[in-house]
């Protein structure tokens, strides 16, 4: 028998926030034998092009805090618009990673988001993308619970990769549904996503 019976998977046009994205395809249901979960669907755009855009929760965090950088400084160096700044988190996370190597000092949060368990490219959300996880809160929550994974804190501050400053980035709080700015020595969780880029059942940008 084949237990990745193809009745488990859902086309595009059904996905929904909460789903299971595997490396086989996206699921409602969990099951015993189902493929790894790569992530929880957070957020599901169709654009102009045909395509599906999916932002993920990676079912997986670093035990322990992590501070936002070893030392204050504007890691986008100017790179990023404010809106641009506050949606795109893989953006954020690479010249983040880039402006640390080039001058010598260390990124935590966004080091811990691409190595957890790191599958594609992970990264450390922006502040809207954490925002829009923060809205289906209770679904993620849901189904990060069905498969035993660590779930969604409403006790501690989440790391995003915006900056407000030099000295500054936004810490997102779940209990509240709202941003914070605090100092970058400050720790914080640290929650990676992903987002793919689905055509015809076939997935890239991972």
């Amino acid at each position: 028998m084949n237990v990745f019976n193809i009745s488990h998977f859902l086309p595009l046009s059904e996905v929904k926030v909460g789903d299971f994205y595997t490396l086989k395809g996206v699921c409602r249901k969990h099951w015993w034998f189902m493929p790894k979960v790569i992530g929880i669907v957070a957020d599901v755009k169709y654009n102009k092009h045909g395509e599906y855009e999916l932002l993920l929760v990676v079912p997986f965090e670093p035990q322990n805090l992590q501070q936002w950088a070893s030392k204050n400084v504007l890691a986008s160096r100017g790179l990023l618009d404010e809106t641009t700044s506050l949606l795109s988190g893989k953006l954020n996370s690479h010249l983040i990673m880039a402006s640390a190597i080039e001058e010598d000092y260390k990124v935590p949060a966004v080091t811990s988001a691409y190595t957890c368990r790191a599958y594609g490219v992970q990264y450390l959300p922006a502040v809207g993308e954490l925002r829009k996880i923060s809205q289906n809160f209770r679904i993620i929550n849901r189904s990060l619970r069905k498969i035993r994974r660590r779930e969604l804190s409403v006790v501690r501050l989440y790391a995003s990769s915006s900056e407000k400053s030099k000295d500054l980035f936004w810490a997102f709080n779940f209990a509240s549904g709202q941003a914070e700015a605090k100092p970058k020595s400050e720790k914080c969780l640290v929650r990676p996503v992903v987002t793919v880029t689905v055509y015809d059942k076939k997935t890239s940008d991972l």
